[in-house]
């Protein structure tokens, strides 16, 4: 990231990391890209493109669908954009609309190839290369993984559009809600196992969600005076 941007270099991956259930992998994506963007440009083109693989599988996941494990990045992109990208209810030129976007889609998805074409020739995870072989450098790196970051918010965006035409209630991220998280850890102590030490709010998030979100909805009906 150059020294004097200000902004996150992954600001659509975050987006992503809070509005998709399971964000671990695209949180350690990010800090791989942003702490190895200068120094090891090589591993920012296989964290692109698993950036995209993940947020593909993970959608699809909440949709009660499976991704073939045989699929390219870019087949895999293809469908998932196809199962999240509508025209809204109610635009005046629904078909040419859908016409004109399914040709703007053909180029996102060539950039999604490119993206894994690029990870093919330069990824240093996964396969080796030789010890003195140059690489690309860190402004080839940041392409990669900007394009990425724009991809996976399209598509995660899309997603969530989608399910709230259907009437569908989108999955609830833990990171959604810092504030909740922060209270609910106030209040009880850690959970110890052996040598671990766990936050009771991601507990609780991944053992009983049910009852998470009943204290979410408690927590954002309260005064903000009483929640201290």
């Amino acid at each position: 990231m150059p020294a004097n941007d200000q902004s996150p270099l992954m600001s659509g991956a975050r987006f992503v990391a809070r509005h998709l259930t399971a964000p671990d992998r695209i949180e350690r994506a990010i800090r791989e890209i942003e702490n190895n963007l200068k120094s090891d440009p090589g591993v920012i083109f296989d964290h692109a493109k698993s950036l995209i693989e993940t947020t593909c599988k993970t959608i699809f996941k909440e949709m009660g669908k499976t991704a073939d494990e045989n699929w390219s990045v870019q087949q895999l992109a293809s469908f998932t954009l196809s199962a999240v990208v509508r025209i809204p209810a109610g635009h005046p030129d629904p078909k040419n609309a859908k016409k004109k976007i399914e040709t703007a889609l053909k180029g996102l998805v060539g950039v999604v190839h490119g993206l894994g074409e690029l990870r093919n020739l330069e990824g240093e995870i996964g396969h080796g290369q030789e010890a003195d072989r140059p690489t690309l450098n860190s402004c080839h790196a940041e392409f990669a993984a900007r394009a990425a970051d724009t991809v996976i918010k399209f598509l995660v965006e899309s997603h969530r559009n989608g399910q709230q035409e259907d009437g569908v209630e989108a999955p609830l991220s833990y990171f959604e809600h810092p504030e909740f998280n922060d209270y609910t850890d106030e209040l009880h102590p850690p959970v110890s196992i052996f040598q671990g030490q766990y936050k009771p709010s991601d507990v609780l998030y991944q053992l009983d969600l049910q009852t998470y979100k009943d204290a979410l909805a408690e927590f954002l009906n309260e005064p903000e005076g009483e929640k201290a």
